[in-house]
Order: structure tokens, then C-alpha cells, then sequence
């Protein structure tokens, strides 16, 4: 049976009808069952629009115009600061070699020479598998809206990070050291070194933080690139013990700008330092 909205052939339901000037017949799939003939007759007309709009090819979506989006729709969920480092890496490192690629056209060997000319341009392994996180951290939001079926950057192994030996001071180092250093430094290095604090957090410490009387310090915020935010992970707003060399030293400083000034260490304009 033929008609303006459908019709059937072999048993198999197709509907039909002209959209923008142009007549359409395409196949439902669905077999011309009572209940199916019952629907279409009176769906048909949205059916066809959308099996039309899924006929139609895709406009393809350029890669550096996706990652761009993906970057912004992700940046309340990150620091200014990491904000900044992840636009950098982008463009800087990224964007040049991918700008004519479509989010489909990348394979995993683009990824390989890509990740391969970064590490012959003496890049660190480290500094690459930062690069590559903000790569991967664009596919995925690619893949999770369907643009792309896999992420090809997980098909790429990373490099090899190679440990480094560290040598930790002495005590008899830290001793020296220390009577070398005089006034706040000499205050902030026996914090530094008997805490184990990172240097933003160290200097992110204000007075409120510091409980004489229980002998601990609340580790709350950090600095960096002159911006004051949270902790690098959660984990790290934590308390920690005063040990007595580092109550001695933080009592000095107190004695210097306690009374006067939020901040425990003070740059020569008596606010915060910035790291």
C-alpha cells in the first residue's frame, strides 16, 4: 500500500515525503506489523525528518576547535593557575601539530610521532606525560559525547620516567645551613625543613593556622604564580605536628610581625610572599 506518509514493501514499513524541496523514501526497518502501521501513521513525519537527518553527512568537527571548548567546559573544576599551565601546553605544544586534524583523523601513530619529536626535542618524559594528560582529558570528552569511539592516546604507551636518586640534606647539612641563615629566612627554613611542607603551602601560612598551645599547624591553602587557592590535592589539607625546633623558629617570627600582619612570612611590602 502506498501513501503521502508511508508505505509498505516486502512487509517492511518506509516512510515518505518531501522536506526542503527534495522527496525522501527511506526504510524503517520495521516490520508492517498492526501495532508498527498503527504508530507510523501517526509519527511518520517525524520519523523521516529523523532518518533524513541522520542520512546527512556530518559536518566534521576540527579537533583545535573541540579542545578549546573541552579546556573552557572543564576549567571550574580546576585552579586558575592549572588553568593557565593546560591552555599553554595546548597551544604551545598541541595545537601546532593537530590544528588541520578532525577529532576522527587522529590515530595512534600521530600520537606516537607526536609524543616521539617532543622527547627528541629533549622534553623530559615527565614534562610529556603532562602534555599528554591534557591531550587525553580533550579525547575523553570527545568520546564521552560521541564524537570519537576510543581515545587513541591510551593505544600509545607513555615514556619511561626515569627515577631519579635523591639525596636528602643530612641533619648535620640542615645545622649548617641554618647557622649560615639569619632573621625570616632562618625562621622559614627550619619550617621548611622540619615540616615537610611544599614551599606554596609554607608560604600561604597565615597566623590563624598555627596553635601554639596544641602544637600543630593547619596546612588550608597554597601559593602559586602570586595566586592564593587550595592545596595541590585534597589530601593535602591536612594538620601536622609542630616539632620544637619549628615552634622555636615560628615564635621568633612572631616576635617580628605576629601582632601586625596576617601572614607569617611577609615579603618588604608586608604581604605574602608569591612563589
Amino acid at each position: 500500500m502506498a501513501g503521502s506518509g508511508y508505505y509498505v514493501r516486502n512487509n517492511i514499513i518506509y516512510v515518505q515525503g518531501s522536506v526542503d524541496g527534495r522527496f525522501y523514501r527511506i526504510s524503517t526497518t520495521k516490520e508492517a506489523t498492526p501495532l508498527n502501521l498503527k504508530w507510523i501513521s501517526k509519527n511518520s513525519r517525524d520519523v523521516l525528518l529523523n532518518l533524513i537527518a541522520k542520512e546527512k553527512p556530518c559536518k566534521p568537527i576540527y579537533f583545535v576547535e573541540y579542545a578549546r571548548l573541552s579546556l573552557q567546559n572543564n576549567a571550574y573544576m580546576r585552579r586558575s593557575s592549572t588553568n593557565k599551565d593546560y591552555e599553554a601546553d595546548f597551544t604551545k605544544k598541541i595545537a601546532p601539530k593537530f590544528k588541520n586534524f578532525t577529532l576522527k583523523d587522529i590515530k595512534p601513530s600521530d600520537i606516537k610521532a607526536w609524543q616521539n619529536k617532543l622527547l627528541d626535542v629533549e622534553l623530559s618524559a615527565k614534562r610529556v606525560k603532562n602534555l599528554r594528560t591534557v591531550f587525553s582529558t580533550i579525547l575523553n570528552d570527545a568520546m564521552a559525547d560521541d564524537l570519537i569511539d576510543k581515545n587513541p592516546i591510551e593505544m600509545v604507551k607513555p615514556p619511561k620516567i626515569e627515577q631519579t636518586e635523591i639525596h636528602p640534606f643530612s641533619l648535620k647539612d640542615v645545622t649548617t645551613i641554618l647557622g649560615s641563615a639569619k632573621g625570616w629566612f632562618k625562621n622559614f627554613l627550619s619550617v621548611a625543613f622540619f615540616t615537610g611542607a611544599r614551599t606554596g603551602e609554607l608560604l600561604a601560612l597565615k597566623w590563624e593556622d598555627v596553635n601554639f598551645d596544641s602544637n600543630t599547624i593547619h596546612i588550608r591553602r597554597s601559593i602559586r604564580r602570586a595566586e592564593i587557592g587550595k592545596t595541590k590535592t585534597e589530601t593535602s589539607n591536612r594538620v601536622i605536628d609542630m616539632l620544637p625546633p619549628v615552634k622555636k623558629a615560628l615564635m621568633e617570627q612572631f616576635k617580628t610581625n605576629g601582632l601586625a600582619y596576617e601572614w607569617i612570612f611577609t615579603s618588604s611590602r608586608n604581604t605574602h610572599f608569591t612563589e
